[in-house]
């Protein structure tokens, strides 16, 4: 969700060397729920979150 560069959300991934699949699972379950609420809450009254809600969603699709 932070990091722009996949490269660096690789990295940082790779930084905890025993992370189970359910851990990044729930990674992933949690980038995507704040991604759809700063999205939602953006596109009623703060622009700012729905282009930070954006961008998670698009990192997140990038990933998988």
């Amino acid at each position: 969700m932070l990091f722009s560069d996949p490269k660096a959300r690789s990295q940082a991934l790779a930084e905890y060397s025993n992370v189970s699949e359910a851990t990044i699972q729930r990674a992933l379950g949690w980038a995507i729920l704040f991604g759809v609420m700063l999205l939602d809450t953006g596109l009623v009254d703060n622009p700012k979150h729905a282009i930070m809600g954006e961008r998670t969603l698009h990192r997140v699709s990038q990933d998988r």
